[in-house]
């Protein structure tokens, strides 16, 4: 491709004054072309909906890409690779391959994702209700479980390894806490949300009391007393 300078040139040799850089702009205002002093230039293609198709660099590099509803569908370059990708009608992607032989896929139901696969062997599927990802599970045999109260607050959760953990709540704080490893903790609140005790299974507890929303005792099993009702 000639530049703008060797384009300018006269037939005696001469050249035109140009000030550079040289930026060339089409009607919708984006920038296709540009020049600088020492040769250097870029050019740029667009199609009727504003996305590049085609870019190109002096050294020789190039980028070609092909579009549907918007997304880049298709990516190729000077240096022999590529990659496509597929979307769904809710412009989820669903697919993906390229020059290398790699490619995944997946699936959705409702916008979610519910499975994943790919080229290596690799997959793994998941499980919603109500909104929340109650299941999982992948093909290295790993997999996990959750439950959840009618708020959405987690009250159960198991993976695969044998581990397991509850929970239990009251008025949207959670009070009891336990799990496969035999660690447990319990709070207490008053009609504030604010915590007045807590215990757990190393024998360890501390409790507090408020006033007008402020802190005004504090003890736990440590031997540590704090009154605060007499300062101002």
């Amino acid at each position: 491709m000639n530049t703008v300078i060797e384009l300018t040139k006269m037939s005696n040799g001469k050249e035109l004054d140009i000030k550079y850089p040289i930026r060339l702009f089409n009607k919708d205002g984006k920038e296709v072309y540009f020049e600088t002093e020492d040769g250097y230039w870029w050019k740029r293609e667009y199609d009727k909906n504003g996305n590049e198709v085609y870019c190109e660099y002096s050294g020789g590099r190039w980028w070609k890409y092909e579009y549907k509803d918007g997304k880049v569908v298709y990516c190729e370059n000077s240096d022999g690779y590529w990659h496509k990708r597929e979307y769904d009608k809710d412009g989820n992607e669903t697919y993906f391959e390229s020059l290398t032989g790699y490619w995944w896929k997946r699936e959705y139901e409702e916008g979610k994702e519910v499975y994943y696969e790919n080229s290596t062997g690799h997959w793994r599927k998941y499980e919603y209700k109500d909104g929340n990802k109650v299941y999982f599970e992948d093909s290295d045999g790993y997999w996990w479980k959750r439950e959840y109260d009618k708020n959405g607050n987690e009250v159960y959760y198991e993976n695969s390894a044998g581990h397991w953990r509850k929970y239990k709540y009251k008025d949207g704080n959670e009070v009891y806490f336990e799990d496969s490893d035999g660690y447990w903790h319990k709070r207490e609140h008053d009609k504030e949300c604010n915590e007045t005790y807590f215990e757990d299974s190393t024998g360890y507890w501390h409790k507090r009391a408020y006033k007008g929303g402020k802190q005004v005792f504090y003890a736990d099993s440590e031997g540590t007393v704090e009154d605060y009702q007499g300062e101002t």
